[in-house]
């Protein structure tokens, strides 16, 4: 980028938080700048602990960039493509790219290689909760979560072509974008709020925590992820895991 960069630091944010853009992205800096205070309010309270990070850099991208969105340590990058349908749908999706300081950076599933579901399972999960606390409007917190996993539960149920189960360690993951994306993101984060649904929502938020507590640059993995579930339900959810 040989352009110019300009930098615009949050106010009071924990970690230190600045959002990066090109000279003449400004209106984006600045509502990227803007929504950061409640997602990191948001992923907080989910993690039930702050972002661990001396610092937090958000790097707004052009259009069209080779990545669209992605995290690293500190790090979260998020191009203009997201802004262009909606400014709610980009403000959803930084939230979720945000998220993966917690799903994919700081706690690392062993079994990825083999599985998203607690990574993007998990940011989309976020990303569809953060909406629903903040970007609603007037629904009710219950019709609009059933409509936003219910769109997922539909999509894979008529568009998903012969997946692989969401923990398949004899099997890759999907090779072809639209079937990935079904695979990694919306199968995962439906099976999730159906876990919550099944758990109830204050154990589920419960075992969040413990997961982050627990796990957080350690060796963890699905069975671990359903421990925790167990541990904060006090349900056997063997014959769940199972399937």
């Amino acid at each position: 980028l040989a352009k110019p960069f300009s930098t615009l630091a949050v106010a009071g944010l924990s970690p230190p938080t600045t959002v990066h853009a090109l000279a003449s992205a400004s209106t984006s800096q600045g509502h990227m700048a803007s929504w950061m205070p409640k997602i990191l309010d948001f992923l907080d309270n989910q993690a039930g602990a702050p972002l661990p990070f001396p610092e937090l850099d958000v790097v707004h991208l052009p259009s069209n960039w080779v990545l669209p969105g992605t995290a690293s340590h500190g790090l979260v990058l998020l191009s203009e493509n997201y802004g262009e349908q909606s400014l709610s749908y980009f403000e959803e999706t930084l939230a979720h790219e945000t998220a993966h300081e917690w799903w994919g950076i700081l706690i690392n599933p062993t079994d990825g290689i083999h599985t998203r579901w607690l990574t993007e399972g998990l940011a989309t999960l976020s990303q569809v909760d953060y909406a629903a606390q903040h970007l609603r409007g007037e629904a009710s917190l219950d019709v609009y979560l059933e409509r936003r996993f219910n769109e997922h539960a539909q999509i894979v149920r008529y568009l998903a072509q012969d997946l692989p189960p969401l923990v398949s360690p004899t099997e890759d993951p999907p090779s072809d974008d639209i079937q990935s994306t079904i695979w990694a993101y919306l199968r995962s984060s439906a099976t999730l709020d159906h876990l919550r649904v099944l758990v109830g929502p204050e154990a589920f938020a419960a075992a969040l925590r413990s997961w982050v507590a627990q796990c957080t640059m350690q060796h963890c993995d699905t069975t671990d992820f359903r421990k925790v579930l167990e541990e904060a339900s006090g349900l056997d959810l063997e014959s769940v895991f199972q399937h």
